[in-house]
């Protein structure tokens, strides 16, 4: 799943917004598609460019930025790609997670070894468990188990807001340089080392109540066969304003940063001819921690990358 950060990192705050892979966007150069196609349409591109010799205009992380930004307004300044390796390990880091599992969580698929056997309660994560936590979609025991992107969104922030006061901790402040050795191995970012430095810095001794997580109450609609999610123009309004001033930025400077062909689409929901489904369970608000400089804004994609079509 992706999210995206505001945050201030001389008042050590951060606000915080879980994006739904289902959302109709419109990407830069593309067209109407879902969020998370954004990455690997611009990856394609790259890789286009690579082999017919020509200069690369578009990557992966720098489409999701363009995408991310002309959605909701604000600049996106970095991102963060964190893959499973990299999540397991910060947690096994941090000598696990204390969650309360809401429900059984049970899967199995042996074409990738994934393995989630979860029971309810509170109970103590390490990075495998909390992985198949965050990760679970399809249950074994059928549809009416399944989790949707929604429970996701918010198992991830609940991780997040867990991370957040290990850091804050004397074992996070004791792994400083633990943490630092992943985030250099594992994580891709356009963050410079220095930047990463002064972030893990600021926000030692900052647990989640340093965190406001947006709430959002988007909605699902069909579109040409396709189930996708959409905010209602006054929720994405709300999301907006929200993220403007939680960054200081101008609204004026914020609304010439949006792609008007999203607000045509009604947020990027559904056009004449589409059928409105139920309104999507919104996720509950959770405190939860992600990296940016002063005044700007970041997409982490975490712990899983996007997939989506080419745009060849």
């Amino acid at each position: 799943g992706s999210m995206l950060a505001a945050v201030k990192a001389a008042g050590r705050k951060s606000t915080l917004l879980s994006i739904p892979r289902d959302t109709r966007v419109r990407i830069p150069g593309y067209g109407y598609a879902k969020i998370n196609a954004a990455y690997a349409i611009g990856e394609n591109r790259k890789a286009r460019a690579e082999r017919n010799g020509k200069p690369v205009t578009d990557t992966g992380p720098s489409l999701v930025k363009k995408t991310v930004s002309g959605y909701f307004g604000v600049p996106v300044d970095r991102y963060v790609l964190l893959d499973f390796v990299a999540f397991k390990a910060i947690i096994d880091a941090l000598g696990g997670i204390d969650v309360d599992v809401e429900r059984r969580l049970v899967y199995h698929d042996p074409t990738d070894g994934t393995v989630i056997d979860l029971f309810p309660g509170l109970q103590h994560l390490n990075g495998e468990q909390a992985l198949g936590y965050v990760r679970h979609r399809h249950d074994d025991r059928g549809p009416k188990y399944y989790s949707s992107d929604f429970d996701r969104n918010r198992r991830q922030q609940i991780v997040i807001q867990k991370v957040a006061d290990k850091v804050k901790s004397i074992q996070g402040v004791t792994r400083f340089f633990t943490l630092l050795d992943i985030v250099s191995d594992h994580v891709r970012t356009d963050f410079t080392k220095k930047e990463i430095r002064s972030l893990l810095s600021a926000f030692l001794g900052v647990g989640s109540e340093a965190i406001t997580t947006i709430e959002a109450h988007p909605y699902g609609f069909y579109y040409a066969g396709g189930a996708y999610v959409a905010f209602p123009e006054e929720e994405l309004k709300r999301i907006r304003e929200t993220l403007w001033q939680a960054l200081g930025l101008d609204p004026e400077k914020g609304m010439a940063l949006i792609d008007p062909a999203n607000d045509r689409q009604g947020g990027g929901g559904s056009s004449a001819g589409s059928k409105k489904a139920a309104p999507a369970k919104p996720a509950p608000a959770q405190s939860a921690p992600i990296k940016k400089t002063p005044s700007s804004g970041a997409v982490g994609s975490t712990p899983e990358q996007s997939s989506g079509p080419s745009d060849e």
